[in-house]
């Protein structure tokens, strides 16, 4: 694959799913250590958007601080990607603990999160460390709404699966805040952990969003921002709406992360 290219992998998982996934390589050579990798949730919607965002701030990277890295797009390629993404993204809910969608729709099958998990650790990873110089302690997670739910859960679950974590507009007001009741015990496993390896974690979230997404994503926050060991930032922007806070909040987002 020539650096600055795009390659696509259409990958048939274990849990006998088909994935695309679409992958950008950096323009100039790899450095000593390897790439890093961002890998990105929803890559039929954002993939192209990021690679652009990055390949434009990257040629000059002292100044901007984005950094060039390997983008993979995990995507579906398919028309029932909604109802793809809601099954991968979350863990299992209570339908009654759940709002309508906002075409008024039921949500249809979820609690898919653990299974895509394993579809990502131990297949598509060793996939993309196999075929790339990979710097395997600088990768990152990307995840909008409901894949910023997946996201944070991937951190809570396993910290070190990802050097950072860039959170945009997460759902965690799924199933009641279900996430919330898990906060305590993952404060108190992070900060007694052995690993002195800096985890970093990028919150965003638009001012003119849903008000039951913006209550929850704030007291996740309050909650977590003392944490030592966790460098986070957590970015509100006016004005901004669920789907405009994405192109805002970008490049300083890839910014923390790099």
């Amino acid at each position: 694959m020539l650096h600055g290219e795009i390659q696509q992998w259409t990958v048939h998982s274990k849990t006998k799913q088909d994935y695309v996934i679409s992958i950008h390589m950096p323009e100039n050579p790899p450095p000593s250590e390897g790439y890093g990798v961002l890998y990105v949730l929803d890559g039929d919607a954002y993939f192209q958007l990021i690679k652009e965002v990055i390949r434009l701030q990257a040629k000059r990277s002292a100044k901007t601080g984005v950094s060039e890295v390997i983008i993979v797009g995990i995507g579906y390629g398919a028309k029932d990607f909604h109802s793809r993404r809601v099954f991968d993204f979350t863990p299992p809910a209570e339908s009654d603990h759940l709002p309508l969608r906002p075409d008024g729709s039921a949500w249809g099958d979820t609690g898919g999160a653990e299974q895509f998990n394993d579809f990502i650790e131990n297949e598509l990873k060793p996939a993309i460390n196999k075929e790339f110089p990979v710097n395997q302690e600088n990768q990152s997670l990307f995840g909008h709404s409901l894949g910023g739910l997946f996201t944070l859960m991937t951190m809570m679950n396993n910290p070190t699966s990802y050097h950072a974590y860039f959170a945009c507009s997460p759902s965690i007001w799924w199933n009641g805040e279900a996430l919330m009741q898990e906060v305590p015990a993952f404060m108190e496993e992070f900060e007694q952990r052995q690993e002195n390896r800096d985890i970093r974690l990028f919150l965003a979230a638009g001012g003119d969003e849903k008000e039951h997404l913006l209550i929850a994503v704030r007291k996740y926050y309050e909650k977590i921002k003392e944490m030592e060991q966790l460098s986070v930032i957590y970015k509100e922007i006016e004005g901004e709406n669920h789907a405009s806070i994405i192109p805002t909040v970008l490049s300083t987002g890839l910014r923390f992360l790099r």
